[in-house]
């Protein structure tokens, strides 16, 4: 892929989540996008949830975590897994789709479509490493 910086690596980042931010809080989004620094922080995605994803490289972890609790309040899911959701990340699903019923048989393949959706738009549109970093995590996604 033209222009990445030399010795990229997309497993030196991993997904993380913000939730549970105040709605609306345009204070707290701005707060995000002055954190992200490009080499850091891939991206910041707003989720259909309210909550935020974003690709943080692995050694910035620590220093990310202090400045969020210094900046902004939330919750943050360290282990997050877009292509592989979590027992959690269905429940809170279902609860916003209610139509299915909290089955989870239901649920999870479709927030692996949504993650799916949401890689091809950043791989459409996004710069460099972020396609190239959504482009391995698509490929990350069970069968």
């Amino acid at each position: 892929m033209p222009f990445l910086p030399d010795g990229f690596d997309c497993n030196l980042y991993t997904p993380i989540r913000l939730y549970d931010l105040a709605s609306g809080d345009k204070e707290t989004i701005t707060k995000l996008v002055e954190l992200k620094r490009h080499d850091e922080i891939l991206c910041i995605l707003e989720l259909e949830d309210e909550s935020f994803e974003l690709g943080v490289r692995k050694t910035c972890i620590p220093e990310l975590e202090k400045l969020l609790d210094k900046s902004i309040k939330c919750l943050v899911d360290w282990e997050h897994r877009p292509f592989d959701p979590s027992f959690k990340d269905v429940e809170s699903f279902c609860v916003n789709h209610p139509e299915l019923s909290g089955d989870h048989t239901k649920a999870k393949p479709r927030m692996r479509a949504q993650f799916r959706k949401r890689a091809e738009e950043v791989i459409k549109n996004g710069w460099p490493m972020q396609k190239e970093w959504y482009s391995h995590l698509v490929g990350l996604i069970p069968n």
